[in-house]
C-alpha cells in the first residue's frame, strides 16, 4: 500500500511539473489593439497611427530601463511589463524616453 501511494505521488509530482513547462522561453503576451515595443533603444514603431478611442499598449521588450513620456502624461521607469493609454482626441502627439534622449516616438490619432 505504502508503495502504491508513492508512486501515485511522484506521477502526479511528474504531471504537475510538465503542465507547469520548464521550457525555457516566455509565452508572448497578448495584447488587443495597438503595441508599441520598446527595444533596441527605440520605440518600435517609432511612428504609430491610430484611431480616437485606440488604447494603445507600450512594451518593455528588454530589461533596460525605459518610460514613455508625453508631455501630459507618463509611464514610470521601468525594465519589463506593459504601459497602456487610451486617445480620447485626435491630433499627433510626439512622445519620448526620457532616460534616452535618441529614443522618440509619434502617434497619429485619427478622429
Amino acid at each position: 500500500m505504502r508503495r502504491l501511494l508513492l508512486a501515485v505521488a511522484l506521477t502526479a509530482g511528474l504531471l504537475l511539473i510538465g503542465a507547469c513547462g520548464g521550457g525555457g522561453s516566455k509565452a508572448p503576451t497578448a495584447t488587443n489593439g495597438p503595441t508599441v515595443i520598446l527595444k533596441n533603444l527605440s520605440f518600435q514603431p517609432d511612428t504609430l497611427q491610430v484611431k480616437v478611442g485606440d488604447t494603445v499598449t507600450w512594451k518593455w521588450g528588454e530589461s533596460v530601463a525605459h518610460n514613455v513620456t508625453f508631455p501630459s502624461f507618463h509611464s514610470k521607469t521601468m525594465t519589463s511589463g506593459t504601459y497602456t493609454h487610451t486617445f480620447t482626441a485626435a491630433g499627433t502627439f510626439d512622445y519620448k524616453c526620457t532616460i534616452h534622449p535618441t529614443m522618440n516616438g509619434k502617434l497619429v490619432v485619427a478622429a
